[in-house]
């Protein structure tokens, strides 16, 4: 039975849905929120999910390319909000369905190519291949597999993409389509951890630079606070409280004073907002007691 599903494509100024149908391949795998790759005139693009539908508004449809993620991108309620954005905002449904993406998978899906065994013998000795042919296989062979734009700066004003085409007919490579590498990072920051006892620390005090130096004075602050804190101390923090520098913590670290790490901040853009209501909440029903 064939499954058909309507799916809000990701091109610039389309404001309608699409109905495709699943290959046997992803029966069972891709249902409502879940992002996939999809053919739209002569490219292949991103869309959504939005869900099934028992009959295709077109007498023909094509098939749903590939899926992306196997978890759902966006979930029911937010699809829903999308749709009420799009019919009140008079927006294109797939750029509010845009808004409701993590960071990152708006992008289009980018393809991987892999030489496959016949391509890496093909390489090698195939009088056959033309020129450009022979330089993709080539870069493929010498870095492995590669994404379509990083063929692209490898290759750059060559048009490569014919070659892929004749190689893939040949079965000398194959593609999938995959997602952009996440730009988004984990913030962390650097923390300062006393590396050895307190007595140890305090006894060494007088061997952390030339006597009288401000370089000496500095270290000794900053020993002298991961004293008082007993416990690891952001290095930003010693910087402001001791004038210290990320040289001292280089030397105190250096001689088995201190250990330096990275340890990952968790981002919460609403920490220092203060939420007050205006008016007193009053209840609709007495608390329960």
């Amino acid at each position: 039975m064939t499954v058909y599903v309507e799916i809000a494509v990701n091109v610039p100024r389309i404001a309608g849905v699409f109905h495709y149908h699943l290959p046997a391949e992803l029966q069972g795998q891709v249902g409502r929120g879940h992002l996939v790759t999809v053919p739209f005139g002569r490219q292949e693009v991103q869309g959504v999910v939005l869900r099934q539908v028992d009959t295709p508004s077109v007498p023909k449809t094509r098939p749903v390319s590939a899926l992306l993620d196997p978890q759902p991108v966006v979930t029911a309620a937010q699809i829903a909000l999308a749709e009420h954005l799009a019919e009140h905002s008079l927006t294109p449904l797939a750029a509010c369905i845009t808004l409701m993406l993590p960071p990152g998978l708006s992008q289009m899906a980018d393809t991987l190519y892999t030489l496959t065994p016949g391509g890496e013998v093909a390489a090698a000795n195939d009088p056959t291949l033309t020129a450009p042919q022979q330089r993709l296989l080539a870069l493929l062979q010498q870095r492995g597999p590669l994404r379509g734009r990083q063929i692209a700066r490898a290759l750059p004003r060559k048009r490569w993409q014919a070659s892929v085409r004749a190689l893939q007919h040949r079965g000398l490579l194959t593609s999938r389509p995959v997602l952009p590498p996440p730009q988004v990072r984990p913030k962390t920051e650097r923390i300062v951890v006393l590396a050895v006892s307190p007595e140890e620390a305090r006894s060494r005090l007088a061997e952390l630079g030339r006597a009288g130096s401000r370089a000496r004075q500095r270290r000794q602050a900053i020993l002298q606070h991961l004293l008082a804190s007993q416990s690891p101390v952001p290095a930003r923090q010693l910087y402001a409280e001791t004038g210290g520098a990320a040289s001292d913590l280089r030397f105190l670290a250096a001689r088995g004073l201190v250990v330096i790490q990275e340890q990952q901040v968790w981002r919460d853009p609403l920490s220092e907002q203060a939420f007050i209501p205006a008016q007193p909440v009053s209840y609709t029903h007495p608390p329960s007691p």
